[in-house]
């Protein structure tokens, strides 16, 4: 099988406010959201959390890691959105929203995004 590159779309200039409105986008769209928490002093493995999303937009700011991703796979396999961030400090919240690639489409155009490197 095939297997074609994830999109990464370039969200460096991005503002804050920007981002959230993003994130809320794809909250509305997601097909699955979930939020997982990396605490290294415990594990080296994410481990699922009961946060809602939103208890951990609380600790969404300009440090966070934030990405908006088309996730294309193999080919022939389901196509789909992905867009979250990682806080990366102390015990480390990652947010995932997975959307339709319908969805990520309308998101990107909207907000006009540009894949990395074009």
């Amino acid at each position: 099988m095939e297997y074609e590159r994830d999109i990464f779309y370039d969200v460096r200039s991005l503002s804050i406010e920007e981002r959230i409105k993003i994130l809320d986008a794809a909250k509305a769209a997601a097909k699955y959201c979930w939020v997982d928490k990396l605490d290294c002093s415990i594990s080296t493995s994410r481990q699922r959390t009961d946060m809602t999303y939103e208890e951990v937009m609380r600790k969404f700011d300009d440090e966070c890691h934030f990405v908006v991703i088309h996730r294309r796979g193999y080919k022939g396999q389901e196509q789909t959105g992905e867009i979250g961030f990682c806080t990366m400090m102390g015990i480390s919240h990652y947010l995932w929203l997975i959307t339709s690639v319908e969805d990520l489409n309308a998101i990107v155009e909207i907000h006009k995004l540009k894949p990395m490197g074009s």
